[in-house]
């Protein structure tokens, strides 16, 4: 056993991989993250293409000079403007095209270039994009790595889009392995793209940090200090989107119903605070509500996390399958088990049965039931919070997942 330990390692000393990722929000992608810091510390090079993206999202500097990140900034240099002139001039069907699927035209250009230039040993294309890029590249070791399912007909069909889901489709069949949240979410991603889920395949990785489940400090006060709580408050907390994606609204109506908690929004992107969404939950003037609008980078995250005691992971089912089959692809669900924080959820696919198996929290099947769940938690809070790191450490490790995905990839060397 120990031999092969340090075969395997001998072998990924020498492995170089690439993640293609498009949608650039790489600091908020936790599975990407823990890929490349996973690959790296046993010696690994991994180079990230992404693009540079002006948003509210914080940055993301890799600790380990075996990760590299390499951005397409989002400003045209004078070569490409001078092209595009020229292009859209000669070209009729460059001028119908829509802005994003310019800016896939140029990300693609820009990844294949340097591709060309650096040898691989993989290559691993993130979602519909990724693998249309992928799809034209040399690298025969490819991998498709699932975080948002595309499912095409939530987008305008235009020839453009039936083009990209074509090519997804063929890096789909032709990769050496997939990776995935969970068995629901591939069924769903083989349907959609038209393959057998029995004959490919498939590695099940859940959405969630590295380490051993721990217990919640009692000295951390994070969000205590920020917004000036006595460090005795009780908080409830939900991280990621200020958006009627994750009911925020009527989150906030039930907080304000019930004193004897602080409900805290917590951001992951500060953009957030400029939607009209926003501003009506502001006009709520709710006095037991706070917004924390600036984001952290990821390894900060847990200091934030672990001043709260309750963990809210509340999704809108009627923003489609991806927000519907969302258990194991919550980067926040995994991240407040880790901390033994007690969650409460709402009833989507999978959630009852995980919440009754694991007793790790609450489920709620209508929202006005919320703050009784609040209470209810509150009543056995040391009971909730140990079975939250059970929970966690059986069903979202991520380094055990990653195990075997890992050595796979030693062996592409």
């Amino acid at each position: 056993m120990q031999l092969m330990s340090l075969l395997l390692f001998s072998m990924i000393m020498s492995n170089s991989v690439a993640i293609v990722f498009f949608e650039g929000y790489l600091s908020v992608s936790p599975t990407i993250i823990n890929i490349a810091e996973s690959l790296s510390e046993k010696g690994c090079r991994v180079e990230i293409f992404t693009r540079t993206i002006h948003s509210g999202f914080p940055p993301y500097n890799p600790g380990n000079t075996n990760i590299r990140v390499t951005y397409l900034s989002s400003k045209l240099s004078l070569s490409e403007r001078i092209q595009n002139r020229f292009l859209l001039k000669t070209k009729k069907q460059l001028r119908s095209l829509l802005p994003v699927e310019k800016e896939v035209i140029r990300f693609e250009k820009f990844c294949v270039q340097r591709l060309k230039k650096s040898r691989f040993n993989a290559i691993i294309a993130v979602d519909a994009i990724g693998a249309s890029i992928c799809e034209k590249t040399t690298i025969s070791n490819k991998i498709y790595l699932s975080l948002e399912i595309s499912f095409f007909d939530n987008y305008k069909r235009t020839n453009f889009s039936e083009k990209i889901k074509e090519q997804e489709i063929r890096f789909h069949k032709s990769c050496k392995f997939s990776i995935i949240q969970d068995q629901q979410r591939w069924k769903l991603l083989c349907i959609e793209n038209g393959i057998p889920s029995e004959n490919t395949n498939v590695y099940f990785l859940p959405n969630a940090p590295r380490g051993e489940a721990k217990t919640r400090s009692n000295e951390e006060f994070f969000l205590h200090e920020k917004f000036q709580l006595p460090r005795d408050r009780f908080i409830v907390l939900s991280a990621g989107m200020i958006s009627p994606a994750t009911h925020s609204l009527e989150l906030l109506q039930q907080a304000k119903k019930n004193d004897n908690y602080t409900l805290i929004f917590h951001s992951r992107n500060s953009d957030d605070s400029k939607t009209p969404y926003f501003q009506s939950l502001k006009m709520e003037n709710a006095m037991n509500v706070c917004f924390s609008l600036d984001p952290v980078k990821y390894q900060d995250l847990e200091a934030l996390l672990s001043s709260a005691h309750i963990g809210v992971a509340i999704y809108n089912d009627s923003y489609g399958d991806n927000f519907s089959n969302i258990l194991y692809a919550s980067g926040k669900l995994s991240q407040y088990l880790k901390l033994g924080i007690p969650i409460i959820v709402n009833d989507l696919p999978g959630m009852s049965d995980f919440i009754e198996k694991t007793k790790c929290g609450q489920l709620v099947k209508n929202l006005e039931d919320f703050n009784a769940a609040v209470e209810t938690i509150r009543a056995d809070y040391e009971k909730y919070s140990r079975a939250a790191k059970a929970a966690f450490d059986e069903h979202f490790s991520f380094d055990r997942y990653f195990q075997p995905i890992g050595q796979e990839i030693a062996r592409m060397g």
